[in-house]
């Protein structure tokens, strides 16, 4: 699973990473000082979360690729993850 999920996560970051760095939103239709804060707000949370989903299946999918790594302990990062 994490095999899918580090690469969408990834790209999809970098996606908002560009959308919050963006100094005029109003090529996007923004045009509002509310709908500005509230892009630029949500922006920033889903880079926070995409961040994060990354950085989790990234450490996940790393260290099940190591041999010393029982099938148990493999499910219970994924699980932990996931609860995360």
């Amino acid at each position: 699973m994490s095999r899918n999920v580090f690469p969408e996560s990834v790209v999809l970051c970098l996606l908002f990473i560009s959308l919050s760095q963006i100094s005029d939103p109003g090529i996007l239709g923004i045009h509002g000082e509310p709908e500005r804060i509230l892009f630029y707000g949500a922006s920033g949370l889903l880079v926070g979360r995409f961040g994060l989903i990354a950085l989790g299946s990234g450490i996940q999918l790393g260290a099940t690729r190591f041999e010393g790594v029982s099938e148990g302990q493999r499910r219970f990062m994924l699980t932990l993850m996931l609860i995360v």
